[in-house]
């Protein structure tokens, strides 16, 4: 299967120095992008069992909070002075007495935090996820069709850019890691109607499930109105980057692609004949390209479509 990237004339560079950019989620032209509506962060009916979880592994070690209870009350009664006779009242409260009335007091904090029950919690949930993800992962995004009149509209300046068709079964397009590396390999893109809701994780399905959850819903899901694009996705791990520099104050990121990745190469129906003999002369200069057939996007005489053509025929 070929895939291909739709670019603008001058993205000469990404053949010339095969390399191409992994962009940060929140660089890309949908403010949705890894943008889904967050629930909460641990499913509600599991809420209770991770609080109690928590304060178990609070007492797992008795010695170390016994001592960590004293050196606390010692240290807050001479700091503020506290009177011996109020001392002593306070003494009488043992460490476990000590943590119950902690529980007590934490349990609700606790709920309100991981069910998003704070005010502004659930709207601001999403734009921190989505600013942490720009600081550590990458998209690369790719088209099935070659001949998308809107794709080379909007992404390959207007019909003067062109495209890079790229063999999607070479391994370039699958790291993986393990069997449960969610990133680092080609994903089709899915599209809804309505956004994508992260109900929290859930401890009660098996270790891979919730990762699964949650890269489908941030990931690879866009709303219908992108449908057009038949997008399929790469994510990557900005610090396994080859190249990185800064750009008009926005961080580029920049992967390595392995000549044998690269399959072929489509002249817009626009781009002019100066810019078309020099793609042509970079591809055929170079020797390692041998194999990359290079086309010619053609208006149809009769019909609103495009003709891809090799450029042996034009």
């Amino acid at each position: 299967m070929i895939l291909y990237k739709y670019v603008t004339p001058e993205r000469v560079d990404i053949l010339k120095d095969k390399q191409i950019r992994f962009t940060q989620p929140g660089s890309l032209n949908d403010p949705f992008e890894t943008l889904p509506v967050i629930d909460a962060i641990v499913d509600r009916d599991q809420i209770g069992g991770v609080i109690e979880g928590f304060f178990n592994l609070a007492t797992f070690d008795q010695n170390k909070f016994s001592r960590l209870y004293q050196q606390t009350l010692e240290e807050v009664f001479e700091e503020h002075d506290i009177p011996e006779e109020y001392q002593s009242l306070v003494r009488q409260y043992s460490e476990k007495e000590a943590l119950r009335l902690g529980k007590a007091i934490a349990t609700p904090l606790m709920e309100a935090a991981l069910g998003l029950e704070f005010d502004g919690a659930r709207q601001k949930a999403p734009q921190l996820l989505q600013e942490s993800l720009s600081s550590e992962l990458g998209i690369l995004s790719l088209a099935e069709k070659p001949d998308n009149l809107l794709m080379w509209s909007h992404y390959a300046g207007c019909h003067e850019g062109f495209l890079i068709g790229f063999d999607a079964t070479h391994g370039f397009f699958n790291q993986r890691k393990s069997s449960k590396d969610l990133i680092r390999k080609l994903e089709k893109v899915q599209y809804s109607k309505t956004r994508p809701k992260f109900e929290g994780l859930d401890f009660n399905k098996p270790e891979v499930q919730p990762a699964e959850k949650i890269a489908s819903t941030f990931f690879f899901t866009k709303s219908e109105h992108w449908k057009y694009e038949d997008e399929w996705r790469m994510v990557q791990s900005l610090e396994d980057a080859d190249t990185e520099f800064e750009a008009d104050d926005e961080r580029i990121c920049l992967f390595s692609v392995p000549e044998g990745a690269f399959s072929e190469v489509v002249l817009g129906a626009r781009m002019n004949h100066e810019r078309r003999d020099h793609l042509i002369d970079v591809i055929r200069s170079e020797e390692a390209f041998g194999h990359v057939a290079i086309k010619q996007a053609a208006v149809d005489s009769e019909e609103f479509q495009l003709n891809i053509i090799s450029v042996t025929d034009t």
